[in-house]
């Protein structure tokens, strides 16, 4: 069985606070990500996923109105199958992490990932999309 698999990167060793790369999600029934620490130890930041409905890409760098519409989600951890809440996201304090992550959305149209509180280390997020 076909599976179409598409793998999109939303940040790309981005050392910075700040949004990635939006993704249209919207055909896809399946979507995981991963999240990637530079392998240097000192990674010190925090990183939200975020969603949104509208039909236009939205400003995930603004602030969050009727014409800018998007919400943070919450992930689900593939390790333990725990649920992390989406304004809390994933913090690294000091180290380097590999994850991966189940999005749980069933009609957003866009994804992306912001870093905040960034001190130091980079990141890489990618998203795997998939119809079964």
């Amino acid at each position: 069985m076909k599976r179409n698999l598409i793998l999109k990167t939303i940040l790309n060793a981005v050392g910075a606070d700040g949004a990635g790369t939006p993704i249209n999600i919207a055909n896809y029934t399946n979507k995981e990500i991963t999240l990637d620490s530079d392998g240097g130890g000192d990674a010190a930041l925090v990183v939200k996923f975020q969603i949104s409905y509208q039909d236009d890409v939205p400003d995930f760098n603004a602030a969050q109105a009727i014409n800018n519409q998007w919400e943070y989600c919450a992930v689900r951890d593939r390790q333990d199958n725990s649920v992390i809440a989406g304004d809390t996201g994933i913090t690294f304090s000091s180290a380097d992490d590999h994850r991966v992550f189940n999005l749980e959305t069933n009609c957003a149209i866009w994804v992306n990932a912001i870093i905040s509180g960034w001190t130091a280390g980079e990141i890489t997020v990618k998203i795997r999309m998939a119809n079964q």
